[in-house]
């Protein structure tokens, strides 16, 4: 529960209640507007109904987080965690509290619409890895319109020291990357891609988070195995370009053709590449030059393949998923 963005749904009826909530810790889950720091609620759309002691809920929420009390919905596994309520005479607790073992003066403790502990029985909470980003549908390695890489491994989201996640659309021929590390903010972070794991003549981005709040992302060529070498190319082919620096994680997010025509872009079209996963190395803002990177960088043993989903499997492009955002039906008993 440590540091977890929640959404808590309270239901009488048609008469409902859902609240955009987080957690620092074990503790009570508070809405997101009780931390401050311009905190809200966040999500824009919601609904739910409790009919025969069943609720469903229906939710809807940005797949990019504007607010450090929210988490983003990134193209990576994804620590999913449900709970509810107990209810009268069904309490679950390991070791038993007072309740059960009748040391207790109000054994009425949990109440209906009361957000209290869960308990610890499998039927009160549970927690599963999902990828919102894949289709349930697809068959068994059909992943060439997606991927990730993050380290280290098994690590999820901004618990990881790098991580990099791409994905596919093939109405539009473009990729979507989303890059992120745990950095100070006078490092760079970079994605590279080479055809044969060497750092001369190969294609990279590069980007930063400058001191007034904004962010730089450069398309690079890569001529020579030195710091001189990184040059900005003279045809910047990336797109949407944004990103963010919060609590020490900086995070970059771009868009770019599988085959720009671009001499200094290498094409993903005509080539599965190596990629490298690298981290600053400072830089100057003035004139775009960086220093070297801190550490050498983790270069994918493999070429990575960047090509459309096997038939029928494909995964929902940027736009749908925008529009669709995060639903969520949940179908329990619950009381709070």
């Amino acid at each position: 529960m440590d540091c977890t963005d929640m959404v808590i749904v309270v239901t009488r009826g048609d008469l409902y209640r859902v609240d955009d909530c987080y957690t620092r810790d074990r503790s009570t889950p508070r809405r997101d507007r009780w931390y401050g720091s311009g905190g809200g609620d966040s999500l824009t759309a919601a609904i739910a109904r409790e009919e025969n002691g069943v609720i469903t809920a229906r939710f809807r929420k940005k797949l990019h987080a504007d607010e450090s009390q929210d988490h983003g919905i990134d193209m990576l596994p994804m620590h999913v965690i449900w709970a509810r309520g107990q209810e009268p005479g069904g309490y679950s607790h390991v070791p038993n509290s007072a309740i059960e073992t009748c040391a207790v003066s109000d054994y009425a403790y949990y109440q209906p619409d009361e957000l209290k502990y869960h308990g610890t029985a499998q039927t009160q909470r549970g927690a599963l890895t999902m990828n919102f980003f894949e289709n349930p549908d697809s068959p068994s390695g059909s992943t060439e319109c997606l991927g990730s890489y993050s380290s280290p491994g098994g690590c999820q989201g901004t618990a990881c020291d790098y991580s990099a996640s791409w994905w596919y659309d093939e109405t539009t021929d473009k990729i979507m990357f989303d890059v992120m590390g745990r950095q100070t903010s006078d490092r760079w972070i970079g994605l590279g891609f080479s055809t044969d794991q060497s750092m001369t003549d190969a294609d990279a981005v590069v980007g930063w988070w400058n001191d007034d709040g904004t962010v730089t992302i450069t398309d690079r060529w890569l001529s020579a195995k030195s710091t001189t070498g990184v040059g900005v190319d003279d045809s910047d082919d990336l797109e949407g370009k944004e990103g963010s620096y919060i609590d020490g994680v900086l995070r970059i997010k771009f868009t770019r053709a599988r085959a720009t025509g671009d001499d200094s872009d290498l094409s993903f079209a005509d080539n599965c590449l190596h990629m490298f996963f690298a981290q600053g190395g400072t830089f100057n803002q003035g004139d775009l030059s960086i220093t070297k990177h801190e550490a050498t960088p983790i270069v994918s043993a493999n070429e990575i393949c960047i090509a459309r989903c096997v038939s029928g499997s494909g995964v929902p492009t940027v736009s749908w998923a925008l529009l669709v955002s995060l639903l969520a039906a949940t179908t329990y008993s619950l009381r709070w």
